[in-house]
């Protein structure tokens, strides 16, 4: 078998199936091509029929693996594919941890698939393995001089937020919400349903006089369009306004940023119209610094504020520390702010040091955060005989 591996961005296993090779070496076992009498000759023609059909039972499974966002879940089954018939001939597979030959699990890295082709008295099997290749998407983001970064990807219940760059590790304030939902290439989400249950990343003295940056982090809403919901933010100090605040409304995202810890409609910047979809990932980022602040959604611009130049400038007063809330912000108004927060799904939040470009934006919303590909093991292809 000869399989052509490439890495294209947007999907999530790669992996094309070009030629099965030496299928002529797969016949059961104590049964050589005799052509003596025609019963002799109909056996050896459904082993020839089913050689083709193991091949076709491969390209099968293989389609399958690669168009299955959730591949990891659901090799969990132990099939690829459910058995079934076409005309005379009947199929089946069998999936299993390639280095342990238990049923897979989420930690499992590589696979074994078997597949069978039965029809009448003839049955042909054969196996191959695939490797899990991830994609390192941390590596990926210090390159971009990440100073910090919240996967959001943990356990179930888990109520820290590990940040393996910046080591601000975060709080979720209800774990009941981790590890409930999936992204797009199947890696676990938190999922966020009130004011109460957003995550809390902790002060530091990194976010004073920070003159310029990137937001970057995916996001998925399924609440009401005509309530204002609250995405990240942060206040300059205790019972202060908000020194950054980004908020969705009908699909529309706007952004407040203020280094002084007062208000102003001066320091917004907002899309024209709206831009996120509801129950739809959207890959989403802000950047701020001397070219104002500016907003992209899959790596379009959409919306600016060229004269918005505030810092992300908090401060450390006697009254305490400033998170940044992901999940849930103070809303900017005049008086009172209130906390508001999100419903849906947001994870791998990072900021980064620069105020990046619109190339670069655009490359980085392309990037699948857990992309992989699915690698054949070289000559793992072999006959089984049973």
């Amino acid at each position: 078998m000869v399989v052509q591996q490439s890495r294209q961005r947007g999907s999530i296993y790669v992996l094309t199936l070009l030629t099965v090779a030496a299928v002529g070496s797969m016949v059961l076992i104590g049964v050589s091509v005799r052509t003596a009498t025609s019963a002799e000759s109909t056996i050896t023609e459904n082993i020839n029929a089913n050689n083709d059909g193991v091949v076709s039972a491969a390209e099968f499974a293989i389609a399958k693996i690669v168009s299955d966002e959730n591949w990891v879940t659901n090799a969990q089954k132990g099939a690829v594919f459910s058995d079934f018939t076409l005309g005379d001939r009947s199929y089946s597979s069998t999936v299993v941890d390639a280095d342990t030959l238990a049923t897979p699990t989420d930690d499992s890295e590589s696979y074994r698939i078997t597949i069978t082709s039965s029809n009448g008295v003839a049955s042909e099997s054969a196996r191959f393995e695939l490797q899990c290749e991830k994609f390192d998407y941390k590596k990926y983001l210090e390159n971009l001089g990440a100073e910090a970064y919240w996967p959001m990807d943990e356990d179930p219940k888990t109520s820290k937020a590990d940040d393996p760059i910046g080591h601000r590790d975060g709080e979720f304030l209800d774990p009941n919400i981790v590890g409930t939902g999936t992204n797009e290439e199947g890696g676990q989400v938190p999922v966020f349903a009130n004011s109460g249950d957003h995550l809390e990343t902790p002060y530091d003295s990194a976010y004073q006089d920070d003159t310029q940056g990137t937001v970057s982090f995916w996001m998925y809403f399924t609440g009401d369009n005509f309530i204002p919901y609250g995405v990240f933010g942060q206040k300059f100090e205790t019972g202060g306004y908000a020194n950054v605040a980004m908020m969705l409304m009908n699909g529309v995202l706007t952004v407040y940023m203020d280094d002084s810890g007062s208000f102003s409609y001066s320091r917004f910047a907002w899309t024209m119209s709206k831009v996120i979809s509801n129950s739809q990932w959207h890959h989403v980022a802000m950047t701020w610094g001397p070219a104002g602040v500016t907003i992209y959604v899959d790596g379009t611009q959409v919306g600016k504020n060229s004269a918005l130049t505030e810092y992300w400038d908090t401060k450390n007063t006697s009254s305490g520390e400033q998170p940044v809330t992901i999940g849930g912000c103070y809303q900017p108004t005049p008086g009172t702010q209130p906390f508001i927060g999100f419903e849906g799904s947001i994870a791998r939040f990072s900021i980064l040091a620069d105020q990046l470009d619109a190339a670069t934006i655009a490359e980085l919303a392309a990037t699948k955060p857990d992309a992989a590909q699915m690698v054949l093991v070289e000559e793992s292809w072999a006959p089984v005989f049973e």
